[in-house]
């Protein structure tokens, strides 16, 4: 938080400077912006480090501040500033992802003779981080989120009172409220949005993500010589965890977890863990989110009180798909609402500041 505060100050003094609306005042603007940043990169902990920035005026094209910035650098985290802004710029602070559910049939005697349809949005969170008040949550150091949890940085931690199926069992919910008790045909996700993305080593972005697309894995110590307890969530028969991992003695220097598919739908964490050591949360990325969801949400039906007759696990059967433009708000009977985009935002460029203050970042 130490950084975000110049940060909110260099945005509002960027703005002034580029809009002119701190009339004749736009030299004494930029030379207050350049203090800030100076403020953060002088900081000790960047002392091994190089910075480069190029501010400019986007409707006028006016380069407003220039340090190496033309210097080549590896990209990072801070390339979430250029996509989080041209969001906002297109979506606005306020959008909200709405998840919707469908019925394709007719509804008899509280049976559903056909499918039942869940078209994703692209809602990251999915029910994951909501607060009261429309609020996403985060952790704050010196703990950070569990999506690091493969990265090998000290402190991650889950979301405290979050629930990864929370939306899903929402739907659910009011999807018996609909009467509906049984499903004939088969549930389905319309994951059509835009096409899955697997190209980089952190997971799939896909239009559905539950649990942000992570199983997370908690190994915690027992006796020395004795396996270490094992947890994990989402709970799913899609994918079932195992654990080789063992506990060490008191004060062993460990390394960390490894974890492994081992065969389809079987993740293996392995390792030591000290004793006295706290806890250590594991990620695995979910392969196939779209089949992962609708194996997740069959189970969610079924906790409502609703009997699906279709399989829950195996791949989400896109061939029976309704066209796109075939939904209407009379075949809808369910939906999940998001907080507003802002929020996300919140939550994307904090981790952006949390690992530049992380002291193994």
């Amino acid at each position: 938080m130490r950084l975000l505060r110049p940060l909110n100050q260099l945005l509002a003094l960027l703005a002034m400077a580029a809009t002119g609306s701190i009339a004749g005042a736009q030299t004494t603007v930029l030379a207050n912006v350049t203090q800030l940043i100076a403020d953060i990169t002088s900081k000790p902990m960047y002392q091994h480090t190089s910075w480069g920035f190029m501010i400019v005026d986007q409707n006028s094209g006016e380069t407003l501040l220039d340090t190496m910035g033309a210097k080549m650098y590896v990209p990072g985290s801070i390339m979430k500033t250029y996509s989080t802004s041209s969001a906002l710029k297109v979506y606005g602070p306020d959008y909200r992802f709405r998840t919707p559910v469908y019925k394709t049939g007719m509804v008899d005697g509280g049976a559903l003779d056909e499918n039942l349809v869940l078209v994703a949005s692209g809602d990251f969170s999915f029910g994951l981080r909501e607060r009261p008040g429309g609020k996403l949550a985060y952790n704050s150091l010196p703990e950070i989120d569990h999506n690091y949890a493969s990265t090998g940085f000290a402190g991650v931690a889950l979301v405290k009172n979050s629930n990864p199926l929370a939306a899903l069992d929402r739907l659910a919910a009011q999807v018996r409220a609909a009467d509906i008790r049984r499903i004939r045909g088969n549930v389905l996700i319309d994951d059509r949005l835009f096409k899955a993305f697997d190209g980089w080593p952190d997971g799939v972005i896909a239009p559905i993500w539950v649990n942000e697309n992570d199983i997370d894995i908690t190994s915690t110590a027992t006796r020395p010589g004795q396996p270490a307890s094992l947890t994990w969530r989402p709970k799913t028969a899609a994918i079932r965890v195992v654990s080789t991992v063992t506990t060490a003695p008191v004060g062993t220097q460990t390394s960390p977890l490894t974890v492994a598919t081992i065969s389809p739908g079987v993740v293996q964490v392995s390792g030591k863990i000290a004793a006295d050591a706290k806890p250590i949360i594991s990620g695995s990325d979910i392969p196939k989110p779209s089949d992962f969801a609708r194996t997740a949400f069959i189970e969610a039906l079924h906790r409502a009180g609703v009997l699906v007759d279709a399989r829950a696990t195996g791949p989400n059967p896109k061939e029976l798909l309704p066209s796109a433009t075939s939904y209407t708000e009379r075949s809808k009977i369910a939906e999940h609402i998001s907080p507003p985009f802002s929020e996300f935002i919140k939550v994307i460029l904090f981790e952006v500041c949390a690992l530049t203050l992380h002291p193994l970042a």
